[in-house]
């Protein structure tokens, strides 16, 4: 057929693929050497794209399709070695170059493990292309996979791949420590050591990457690895601050602190380094949800009031958090090893002669007291507006005709009206009460702290808008039972009544007993444990003074008794 026609050769059909691209795909390695062979003895010229200096051949080997796929990539996806045999050799000095999706041939066939694909490759062309997709060469891939005999391969043909970086500037020893890899860590180390010293774009080295604890269970081989080639590397720090152990903090890997642990030098260096906002390790297992190594707290060489920028020690921090049992726990251990509440979030300063405790947050904190304050009055007035006009327009309206009770409600002998009535007055009395003590603050805003106005008269105006709201939806209730409460509509009535309450009270029910934010239940197991707190500290201190009593009253004794066995001798 192809001597009636010779064109075919080079035809492509409609996905682009010609005649050498379906061969190489389904590893017909006879009908490639014949396709090839006919290539060889035609004659091209420049209408069919085919240049002076490149032969026939050469041009049908190197044709892309509309992926830009040449043969090579074909045989390579499918890993037919003879084809990718006969490709190579005819034609080793191409450069072939990556398809639409960044794959070159070589780093296809290591990313599909074909360790003979990739010898083949590597010992044919004689400039073969590493690249891949976002700048991953063909060994991090290799480095990725665990793949042994490619890296070896990659790394004897081509020694610079141990620091090429991809797009996020990390190498190969980057993705061997994160994955886990610690046969082909060392082989990277054992080419070049100082790929340990290179960080990526965040600036973490591969020591941080060994501490992400993807794959926990090799995590402590692949630090050893490090450590034993370039012990300095867990010395560098990320863009962060960060070293290796804030980051197996974060990541929950007790395994690479027991290993900083354990040695003498990385205890001294990395258990107490702060990062740039001044967070030691201690400070990340405080801020953390639930770290397993609480070991790490009872160990003396750590500093249990190291400070942060922001003046909190870890005490300070676990007091903050919220109060689950892993953070009850993180706090008996920090106390039981040592660590004491850090005042230094406040400052004194002298104040007309005298002195006062200034919060350094006093100004974030006073805003948004601030801003609570107008929202809390906004609902206190709009309470008492709807509460005022509901007292004049009440329900069923009143007696128009002419008599002693024209201008009486209808309803006043009604049993829901007058409840409507007392609880309306109470809604509107109590909104009104709490806009006054609103009022009264503002007069002494000077004198009344921040700390004063939640624990006195705010705290009153809440409670008095509380109340009000409860009184408001009962007034509304009782109000429309009242109006619906005919033999006609008792129904109604009935619904309407049931509705309101169970919303409302259902779910100021919710937001005290279950919700974690408002729960009363665990703002008492909080002061519980607060209290727990203060009787051992008095404990203690009892305890303390009673020894120094009778060391006192020892010594008293032994002197008396001293005095006169001197006087009788």
């Amino acid at each position: 057929m192809l001597g009636m026609c010779q064109p075919l050769l080079l035809q492509p059909n409609q996905s682009g693929d010609t005649a050498l691209h379906l061969a190489a795909r389904h590893g017909r390695a006879e009908i490639v050497q014949v396709l090839i062979q006919a290539a060889k003895v035609r004659h091209g010229d420049l209408e069919e794209g085919i240049s002076s200096r490149e032969a026939c051949h050469q041009f049908l080997i190197r044709r892309t399709k509309k992926e830009k796929n040449t043969a090579l990539h074909e045989a390579v996806r499918f890993n037919h070695f003879d084809v990718v045999k006969k490709l190579t050799e005819e034609d080793p000095g191409f450069l072939y170059s990556a398809n639409d999706a960044g794959e070159t041939p070589l780093y296809m066939a290591a990313e599909r493990g074909h360790t003979q694909l990739v010898s083949k490759i590597l010992d044919t062309c004689t400039s073969p292309s590493y690249q891949g997709p976002k700048g991953l060469t063909a060994l991090h891939i290799a480095a990725i996979y665990g793949d042994e005999e490619i890296t070896k391969r990659l790394l004897e043909t081509e020694r610079a791949l141990a620091k090429a970086p991809d797009v996020e500037g990390r190498t190969p020893l980057h993705m061997a420590a994160i994955t886990g890899n610690v046969s082909i860590v060392k082989q990277i180390l054992e080419c070049d050591k100082s790929t340990a010293y290179i960080g990526d774009n965040d600036k973490s080295t591969p020591v941080h990457y060994a501490a992400h604890k993807m794959f926990r269970f090799r995590c402590g081989d692949v630090l050893k690895q490090l450590y034993f080639y370039s012990p300095d590397s867990f010395e560098l720090v990320d863009d962060k601050g960060r070293n290796a152990l804030h980051i197996a903090i974060i990541n929950n890997d007790d395994e690479a602190e027991n290993f900083v642990r354990e040695d003498p030098w990385l205890s001294s260096v990395m258990l107490n380094g702060k990062d740039s906002a001044g967070n030691t390790p201690l400070h990340q297992i405080a801020i953390s949800e639930s770290y397993l190594g609480l070991e790490f707290i009872s160990d003396s060489r750590v500093d249990k009031m190291a400070f942060n920028k922001e003046n909190m020690n870890a005490l300070n921090i676990g007091e903050k958090s919220t109060d689950r049992p892993w953070r009850r726990k993180l706090r008996e251990e920090l106390t039981k090893s040592g660590a004491r509440w850090g005042w230094r979030l406040q400052s004194i300063r002298e104040n007309s002669g005298g002195k006062e405790v200034v919060d350094v947050k006093k100004g974030d904190r006073e805003s948004n007291f601030k801003d609570l304050k107008e929202s809390h009055l906004v609902v206190s007035a709009l309470i008492a507006t709807v509460t005022f006009a509901a007292g004049f327009t009440v329900p069923g309206g009143y007696v128009s005709e002419q008599g002693p009770n024209q201008g009486h409600a209808v309803l006043s002998r009604n049993a829901a009206f007058k409840t409507f009535v007392i609880t309306n007055t109470l809604a509107m009395s109590l909104s009104s009460c709490a806009i006054v003590v609103h009022f009264c603050m503002l007069w002494r805003r000077k004198e009344i702290t921040v700390l004063r106005l939640a624990l006195g008269p705010y705290g009153a105006a809440i409670e008095l808008t509380v109340y009000a709201m409860v009184a408001m939806v009962v007034a509304f209730v009782t109000g429309t039972y009242a109006v619906l409460g005919c033999p006609s509509s008792l129904g109604l009535a009935i619904e309407a009544s049931v509705l309101g309450c169970v919303f409302f009270f259902g779910h100021g029910a919710f937001l005290l007993f279950l919700h974690p934010d408002f729960s009363s239940w665990r703002r008492f197991q909080d002061f519980i444990w607060r209290t727990k707190r203060l009787l051992n500290c008095f404990c203690n201190t009892e305890l303390q003074n009673k020894n120094r009593r009778l060391n006192n009253y020892m010594f008293s004794r032994s002197k008396h008794v001293f005095g006169r066995s001197i006087s009788e001798t």
